[in-house]
């Protein structure tokens, strides 16, 4: 079985707090990972490869200037940290541990990096549910 990372195994609604103090509105982590969505689509449909990171940093400065707010490289960095550090939505470890000790091989995919992959996975306490853990990176698409 094949898992996503990002908001499927691991709670982006971790970097609420993030939004709320940059933009007095939590929700807005919506439209920022609409916009990293948008963006990671058209690099691959012009066939061009930003690493993820850059891109998620790139929808923040982005909705950032739609809100007429300047978004300053400390706060993209406080970005890429939450990201590296969300923990898993509460029902993950126990369905892990379901599908595991039922004989499934299971996989973690990415756009992250694979290093990233590895960090984000090993903070949420899933590293070792996981046979394999693959990476857009990996490829450059």
């Amino acid at each position: 079985m094949v898992f996503d990372v990002n908001e499927t195994l691991l709670d982006v609604s971790a970097l609420d707090p993030l939004f709320e103090r940059l933009f007095n509105d939590a929700s807005t982590r919506q439209e920022w990972f609409l916009t990293l969505q948008e963006n990671w689509l058209t690099a691959t449909i012009i066939d061009d490869y930003p690493p993820f990171g850059d891109l998620a940093k790139s929808a923040l400065v982005m909705v950032g200037k739609r809100r007429d707010i300047d978004v300053s490289e400390e706060d993209q960095s406080a970005l890429i940290d939450g990201i590296l550090s969300l923990p898993a939505h509460d029902d993950v470890p126990q369905a892990l541990t379901l599908l595991r000790d039922n004989g499934y091989k299971l996989t973690a995919l990415t756009n992250s990096t694979l290093a990233a992959a590895r960090k984000q996975l090993e903070f949420a306490g899933l590293s070792d549910f996981f046979d394999h853990i693959l990476s857009v990176d990996e490829v450059k698409r």
